[in-house]
């Protein structure tokens, strides 16, 4: 293996481990209850747990910023990596911003919890909040947007290389689990803006933290999937 491939490779390795592992930080409101938190898993955003104030604001505040920093990382490493198709290269960006968004957010908290004061919710309706509270409130928005939007375009890129005979083998199988995932994440997209329309926040926290886990889960096996199939290249005897 010459000198090219073997840096292929550990950028392969890189963006794989990056991804795994970003994914799995991007979840530690899994911890929750024991890292001092209080609050209530069913009813608050994820987003309050490292609002001012919070016992482990500073723990989720960090989380954020190594989660998104290495699913950046993760993001713009695999670029070339990963299947070469347009919708999987737009995909692959999309996700690159929910990492982006997800560091952004470790910097600009909310400034109170609205699951659990009504002053806070109502200093967000009157526009009383900080800047860094309405910016936060502006990434929350983005974030599934963006998120959805990764997992359909690479789900759908696999797919077409799939149908074409194009894809490698190692790939087929994560095409129709991106856009199952893709189709449940946005269905719970679509219960949160229905339970916060309606102001009844029974389940919202719930439905948030399974969306978290679902995309979550979507990037760890893209970042299994090139680990698998780049140390599987590098094994070749031409490799």
């Amino acid at each position: 293996m010459g000198v090219s491939e073997v840096k292929y490779l550990q950028r392969a390795r890189l963006a794989s481990w990056a991804l795994m592992v970003g994914a799995i930080v991007n979840c530690s409101f899994l911890v929750e209850g024991y890292v001092g938190s209080e609050l209530n898993r069913r009813t608050s955003f994820i987003s309050e747990l490292s609002a001012n104030g919070q016992p482990a604001q500073t723990f989720y505040r960090l989380s954020d910023l190594i989660a998104g920093t290495l699913l950046v990382i993760g993001g713009l490493a695999c670029y070339r990596l990963l299947p070469d198709s347009p919708w999987v290269r737009i995909g692959d960006l999309s996700a690159v911003v929910v990492g982006l968004i997800t560091a952004v957010n470790s910097f600009v908290p909310l400034d109170c919890t609205p699951s659990v004061s009504e002053t806070c919710r109502a200093a967000e309706k009157a526009g009383q909040v900080s800047m860094s509270h309405e910016i936060h409130n502006v990434t929350g928005i983005l974030e599934p947007i963006f998120g959805v939007a990764a997992l359909v375009l690479i789900g759908i890129g696999l797919w077409r290389l799939r149908r074409s005979r194009r894809l490698p083998p190692q790939w087929t199988g994560l095409a129709p689990f991106l856009i199952l995932v893709a189709a449940l994440y946005g269905l719970m997209a679509l219960l949160i803006a229905v339970i916060y329309l309606f102001n009844d926040p029974g389940g919202l926290g719930l439905a948030q933290r399974l969306q978290i886990v679902l995309y979550g889960s979507a990037i760890f096996a893209i970042g299994l999937v090139m680990r698998h199939y780049y140390d599987q290249e590098s094994k070749r005897p031409d490799g």
